[in-house]
């Protein structure tokens, strides 16, 4: 049985992850930020702060103890949203630990155990946004940003490896809590979650074995 980690696997696009990873057989070690008590046979749940470097570290040494990690997909992440001139230093704090550092370290410990495997697959969430953002969303966009540029550094460090690393770039995506913040916009324009967790899911199969890279749009209807 193959292994993935999903980290934010609570949360509504990681909920939808888990899913597909399960439908395919996989075991699930699923990561959250708080203990989560539920029981199922192929899943396994961990918790860390995953900005927290000595978290990460002892989360992987748990992580250890499952065997080895075919694939790894960081869903975890956070929005706000803020004018430049108007962004709070909470938010700012926020959006580069839940984005980009939790990205790196969970990267960092991901790659020594990939690279000792010559094999693996890691598939971070990124953001449309990231390639043009709008107002309000400037340095929500650039914690994104960050972790387009940390794939591609990735890919270079691994490029005589056997491990491929991925970013999805959704638009919005239908969840819960962004109908409630949007309930005028046209929900049919967004990205469902089932469709993006298979897109992700699809990535760690052999029909992706040649891409070693990629940075993918998945835009819906938008």
């Amino acid at each position: 049985m193959k292994n993935v980690i999903i980290t934010g696997a609570s949360g509504s696009l990681g909920s939808a992850v888990v899913e597909r990873f399960l439908e395919a057989s996989w075991r699930v070690i699923a990561v959250d930020r708080e203990p989560n008590a539920a029981k199922a046979d192929s899943v396994h749940h961990l918790s860390a702060d995953l900005s927290d470097f000595d978290a990460v570290e002892n989360l992987f040494t748990e992580v250890d103890k499952l065997g080895e990690v075919d694939a790894v997909v960081h869903c975890a992440g956070g929005f706000r949203f803020s004018n430049t001139d108007q962004i709070s230093n909470d938010d700012i704090d926020f959006l580069l630990n839940a984005n980009f550092k939790s990205s790196v370290l969970v990267a960092r410990e991901s790659l020594k155990r990939l690279k000792a495997s010559g094999r693996g697959h890691l598939v971070f969430i990124s953001s449309v946004t990231s390639l043009g953002p709008g107002a309000g969303v400037g340095v929500y966009g650039a914690s994104k940003a960050a972790i387009n540029a940390l794939v591609d550094g990735i890919a270079a460090e691994v490029k005589d490896s056997g491990i491929n690393v991925h970013a999805v770039l959704p638009s919005i995506i239908d969840t819960a809590p962004n109908r409630k913040d949007m309930p005028d916009a046209d929900h049919d324009t967004w990205v469902k979650t089932q469709d993006l967790a298979e897109v992700i899911f699809a990535l760690t199969t052999p029909a992706f074995k040649a891409v070693r890279k990629s940075l993918i749009p998945v835009t819906a209807g938008t």
